[in-house]
């Protein structure tokens, strides 16, 4: 799993406006991530693929998703396979060479013994631009505010 998870302890209210804005929380934080794939990597632009110049990772989006409870929020890829951790993180793929690999590139089955290792650079995409941060800590805010204060609980 790669993602990021906002909780915590709140003060008793007699209202409880936290679990809609934990929803408002978690929607704020995949569309984040959403649009860093978009964009092909915010604030700066990660290198475009080599094989077309495209966007990289543009095929992680339909993986990301948010879920929320009472006092979370949480957005990511939950079923993250290697992929989705080397392309966060950055990897070392190591020379391979022997055992017949059989593979398929743009349609077209290859077969081969030998693989040049290389180094996949970190393309990091579960994380939030200040601009979502500050949406964030608004909603909480006011959420936690309305609450203290007994207002009415209205859509976030």
């Amino acid at each position: 799993m790669i993602s990021v998870q906002i909780s915590g302890t709140m003060p008793t209210m007699p209202s409880n406006p936290i679990p809609d804005a934990m929803q408002s929380v978690a929607e704020v934080m995949e569309e984040s991530i959403l649009a860093n794939l978009a964009a092909g990597g915010r604030p700066d632009q990660w290198l475009p693929r080599k094989k077309d110049g495209g966007v990289a990772l543009r095929g992680f989006m339909r993986d990301v998703s948010s879920r929320y409870d009472g006092s979370s929020a949480e957005a990511g890829i939950f079923n993250a396979e290697v992929k989705h951790y080397a392309n966060q993180f950055g990897a070392e793929i190591p020379p391979v060479e022997g055992k017949l690999m059989v593979f398929e590139i743009d349609g077209v089955t290859v077969f081969t013994r030998r693989r040049r290792g290389f180094t996949l650079p970190a393309r990091p995409y579960v994380m939030f631009q200040q601009q979502d941060v500050e949406d964030i800590l608004r909603l909480v805010t006011n959420a936690v505010l309305r609450g203290v204060r007994n207002e009415p609980i209205t859509a976030v």
